[in-house]
């Protein structure tokens, strides 16, 4: 008995340094102003503990921390660029101009930063061991962080900041509704559909990150404060959709997976359960709200023997988790087909005599503004006014001056101009008398 209790002893022994080296303990104090609440302190304190958690952990794996933060600079500056312009349009249309927009600003572009760095999903496990009033700095907190990263997760998240250029989506969302048709959820035992969904979420995500499209940088599930982001997404129109600020959803994706379940017990000997499913998956872009891709689920049946409660919905769920992934590859390869498009506008079109001169414009504009990857549709059409919405990545003014070329159409059209001093680009054609 002890030649085997020596050797498994040895091997315990030998488990506990490598435990002990994921584990990190890291100490913060943090200036921080006054007029903040209990919340936005805690907020600010625990970023900045959870970034040098982090980057202990990345210096402890030999990453280099150093080449990190000049990639992470470089490509938070960039993407950084839109909201600044969309919050500066903003402020100067309350009458906030000047130095008196810099507070705003900075404030914002410190939130836009966690949002970027998105460090939570780094870390496992964490537990804050002290979070206090520093005894002696007036305006400072301390907060001592216990925490645990995923090695796996950080050493992916480091080489993609570390790769050349940029990915063409920033973050691929997956948002999960399950629908009992003809049954609650009470029926299974259960109080709320996340009951159900969590586990089902959490392979999904687990399934997507080991097979991530190429062109997107991180996947995440859509949690209650992305749930809530959407409520205010939901409320926007395509044609809005160039003012509204959330930098949680900037150069992202939204997948829909819904799901219904359509339950029949059988009658005989044996009690049976026959479980229908039907539903689909719609891929969306955050920036524009254009359908990308979306796809019928195909109807499946399942029959189950009653059992435990546990085992019954146990096999519910794997069906379901099963049900999506030829979707899923369809999905994926949909996103390298796609480009980000960050900014849009409505254009109108006085007097076109027919809608072929629309159309014509939409060619056009694809035509001349390919470089800023411009795409577009028609919004409405009538002969007195027809709106054409543009979607394109770059900077507003910069696709204004090249959508003012449309002069060069005056040989199809005849006389025409271009206004563009206001938020729609308008161009009006001269009537036939």
């Amino acid at each position: 008995m002890r030649k085997f209790l020596l050797p498994l002893i040895v091997m315990l022994l030998a488990l506990v340094p490598v435990w002990m080296a994921r584990a990190t303990v890291v100490d913060v104090e943090v200036p921080v102003p006054a007029g903040l609440t209990e919340e936005e302190v805690r907020g600010k304190v625990y970023q900045a503990a959870l970034e040098k958690l982090i980057k202990t952990d990345m210096q402890r794996m030999n990453l280099d921390v150093a080449a990190y933060d000049k990639a992470f600079e470089t490509k938070f500056a960039r993407w950084f660029e839109v909201i600044e312009a969309r919050r500066r349009e903003e402020l100067t249309a309350a009458g906030t101009v000047g130095e008196a927009q810099t507070p705003v600003i900075d404030a914002e572009k410190e939130k836009s930063r966690s949002v970027f760095a998105n460090r939570t999903v780094l870390v496992k496990k964490y537990t804050i061991k002290k979070f206090a009033a520093h005894p002696e700095k007036l305006e400072t907190w301390q907060m001592s962080l216990d925490g645990e990263v995923d090695e796996r997760l950080l050493s992916v998240h480091v080489q993609r900041m570390l790769q050349e250029g940029e990915k063409a989506f920033r973050r691929l969302w997956i948002l999960t509704t399950v629908r009992p048709t003809n049954f609650g959820w009470e029926d299974m035992k259960l109080t709320r559909q996340e009951d159900f969904t969590a586990p089902i979420e959490a392979e999904w995500l687990k399934w997507f990150q080991e097979n991530i499209p190429d062109d997107v940088e991180d996947v995440a599930l859509c949690d209650e404060s992305c749930k809530k982001l959407l409520e205010k997404w939901n409320a926007q129109d395509e044609k809005s959709m160039q003012s509204f600020l959330a930098p949680e959803f900037l150069g992202g994706l939204l997948l829909n997976v819904n799901i219904t379940l359509d339950r029949e017990v059988l009658s005989g000997t044996v009690n049976e359960t026959r479980m229908n499913y039907g539903g689909g998956v719609v891929l969306q872009d955050l920036n524009t709200k254009r359908v990308l891709h979306w796809a019928d689920l195909p109807r499946e049946t399942q029959t189950l023997r009653q059992a435990e409660p546990k085992l019954f919905n146990s096999a519910v769920a794997s069906h379901c988790y099963r049900y999506t992934l030829g979707k899923f590859l369809e999905v994926k390869n949909q996103v390298g087909k796609s480009v980000s498009l960050t900014n849009s506008i409505s254009i109108r079109l006085v007097n076109a005599s027919h809608m072929g001169q629309a159309l014509r414009l939409i060619d056009w504009i694809r035509e001349k503004g390919a470089p800023m990857q411009a795409q577009g549709k028609l919004d409405s059409f009538n002969r007195k006014e027809t709106r054409v919405l543009i979607f394109f990545r770059g900077e507003g003014n910069k696709f204004k001056s090249l959508v003012s070329g449309v002069k060069e159409l005056e040989s199809e059209w005849g006389p025409l101009t271009v206004d563009d001093s206001g938020a729609d680009l308008v161009i009006t054609l001269t009537p036939k008398s």
